[in-house]
């Protein structure tokens, strides 16, 4: 579902319209009252559909914890960028955010914000209201947001009437640059393609339900050391009694065994894109088998084509490296950048992936402030498996999109006109159900448009998964000023 912040703040203007006092919403002053995390005035003077949209105050409250708002709260400076005044009646303006509180620790980010804002009348005063606030820009790649503003007529004609006019003319008259490329610089760069995903197990796939304070007390383990390798290393009597010890609190963790929030939404997106998965753990294979015979089989997921447990003795277990490498052997790739590893432990799964070479995720748990509280520098962290898709999207090129919808996502007229030439399909459906029509729509592209809509047979009215179709993407503010430019309409 698209997410919108609902927010402004608001003060009297002088100039009221028909002798009406008018309450002027102020994107500035908004921002000021996010970031003393003053959260009910911000929701008292959203729109009545906006707050109607987001629920009650308290579920207004979880989304300002988002990742795509939680930079608001406590940010530290802000910048305006740019207003955008479509009418006396409604404005949109661009703001950049600088905030430490990106949910990384250590990390500082720079965020930028569409912010609408419309005239509304209430009671018997006109007040200025926030229509909707999206995301834009992100330091790591991240779900980008929609706000639901009218198309204008011209937006229609623009696609029902197929218009030829060239964008060197458009460029020779003066015309504007009309490439708009949201999102952040190292979207642009080449990127690895996902050649596979490796999980953990415990506290990545199912919800932690073994006391391991417990249990390394009760093998005379400090709770500091490796578990498996101390035990492995103890006299035979002392340990077999330690293993006798993990076997019967395992054998009683898997009487509860569930899997853990935001898997099965994760699981179900990689079995969409054809992506192997695998998983290693340091559990024994009886729990691994338990997992896959059961929790995941019932969920109606693949089975990992590797699985790997503490009972697979050739192979040392985490933080080594070599069960990464081993995995990568039996896909046939090299262990990179391009195989990514998930897990809730940054010592034991982060530091285990950044060993072979490989991308890591790290799911903050919370497990990281029982280590030392680092993320050991994992190249995405996340609260919920479920957000990951959105990340791997952005930072991977992912199994699903033809040619001619990655040249149009990234701007590449030539590419794009060279492979309608070549008559290629355009209304193919790729990452989510989206047609190159809506890829070069969303990103504002709008060349790219000009050469798809010379393709034989283009459908204009193909939405993606979500409902959306290509006249949805261009009634984003941004794109909506530039497709809306004089230089630009037919």
């Amino acid at each position: 579902m698209t997410a919108e912040l609902h927010a402004t703040s608001g003060k009297a203007d002088e100039a009221g319209d028909a002798g009406q006092k008018s309450v002027h919403g102020d994107c500035t002053l908004s921002v000021v009252k996010l970031m003393k995390q003053d959260a009910v005035t911000v929701y008292a003077f959203a729109s009545p559909g906006n707050r109607k949209a987001a629920g009650p105050l308290d579920k207004f409250q979880e989304l300002l914890q988002s990742p795509s708002y939680k930079p608001l709260l406590m940010h530290d400076r802000v910048e305006t960028q740019q207003r955008i005044q479509f009418d006396a009646n409604k404005y949109v303006e661009i703001l950049v955010v600088f905030s430490d509180n990106t949910g990384l620790p250590g990390k500082r980010g720079r965020f930028m914000y569409v912010w609408e804002v419309c005239k509304l009348t209430v009671g018997s005063t006109n007040c200025w209201l926030t229509q909707g606030v999206q995301l834009y820009d992100h330091p790591r790649p991240h779900i980008r947001c929609m706000s639901n503003i009218k198309p204008s007529p011209q937006l229609y004609a623009r696609f029902s009437k197929h218009p030829s006019k060239s964008a060197a003319a458009s460029r020779a008259k003066g015309g504007m640059n009309r490439h708009i490329v949201f999102g952040s610089a190292a979207s642009k760069m080449a990127r690895p393609v996902l050649r596979g995903v490796v999980f953990d197990m415990d506290g990545t796939l199912t919800i932690p339900n073994l006391d391991f304070a417990l249990m390394y007390k009760r093998c005379n383990v400090p709770i500091k050391d490796d578990l498996i390798r101390v035990v492995n290393a103890m006299p035979k009597a002392e340990k077999d009694a330690a293993w006798r010890v993990i076997d019967d609190m395992e054998e009683e963790g898997r009487r509860t065994l569930q899997l853990k929030r935001g898997v099965v939404e994760l699981a179900s997106w990689l079995k969409h894109h054809k992506v192997r998965t695998a998983v290693v753990t340091r559990n024994s294979a009886v729990t691994l088998d338990h997992l896959t015979s059961n929790l995941w089989k019932a969920a109606d997921l693949p089975p990992f084509s590797v699985a790997l447990s503490r009972d697979d003795t050739s192979i040392p277990p985490k933080p080594d490296p070599e069960a990464l490498r081993v995995i990568a052997g039996k896909w046939g790739v090299d262990p990179g950048p391009d195989l990514l590893m998930v897990g809730d432990s940054p010592s034991m799964d982060v530091l285990f992936g950044k060993a072979a070479g490989s991308s890591t995720a790290l799911l903050d748990s919370g497990r990281r402030f029982l280590e030392d509280g680092s993320d050991k520098g994992a190249d995405f962290c996340v609260e919920y498996l479920y957000q990951l898709p959105a990340l791997i999207w952005n930072h991977f090129e992912v199994p699903g999109n033809t040619p001619l919808i990655w040249a149009a996502d990234q701007g590449q007229v030539g590419a794009v006109s060279f492979l309608v030439k070549m008559k290629v399909n355009g209304n193919a459906h790729g990452f989510l159900g989206a047609t190159a029509l809506c890829r070069g729509s969303q990103k504002g592209h709008i060349d790219v448009l000009e050469a798809l809509l010379q393709a034989p047979g283009i459908n204009c009215d193909l939405a993606n998964n979500k409902m959306q179709d290509p006249l949805h993407f261009v009634q984003i503010p941004l794109n909506f000023a530039q497709c809306t430019s004089p230089s630009i309409l037919p």
